[in-house]
């Protein structure tokens, strides 16, 4: 399973953990923690559907959620599964005002 990273932040801090079927990142960074998860193991669940309609994220489709001002945005690639996450400290950061933000670190990942 590749592992994507964001090449825009400084990963000198970064967390990761690398098992067989997922991977797990931590990014801190000045002001925002950005947190990338991936999973080669899907589970259908009859009769749970997604928040939201689907947007194309990485040449597919994916969704944009924000939970406790967090923004999450979640994708399949390659049959992996993905969730990038970000956390602003600070209430109001541009950052996280809108999806732009998030959308560019997602378009930005690289092995």
């Amino acid at each position: 399973m590749p592992v994507l990273l964001p090449r825009t932040l400084d990963l000198s801090r970064a967390s990761l953990i690398v098992e067989s079927t997922y991977t797990a990142l931590s990014v801190p960074a000045p002001g925002i923690t950005v947190s990338l998860h991936t999973v080669r193991i899907a589970h259908e669940h009859p009769g749970v559907t997604a928040a939201g309609a689907p947007r194309p994220i990485r040449g597919g489709n994916g969704y944009v959620t924000v939970n406790e001002g967090i923004r999450v945005a979640t994708w399949t690639e390659d049959g992996v599964a993905y969730s990038l996450d970000l956390e602003c400290a600070q209430a109001g950061d541009p950052r996280c005002a809108d999806d732009t933000y998030l959308l560019s670190l997602v378009e930005e990942l690289a092995p």
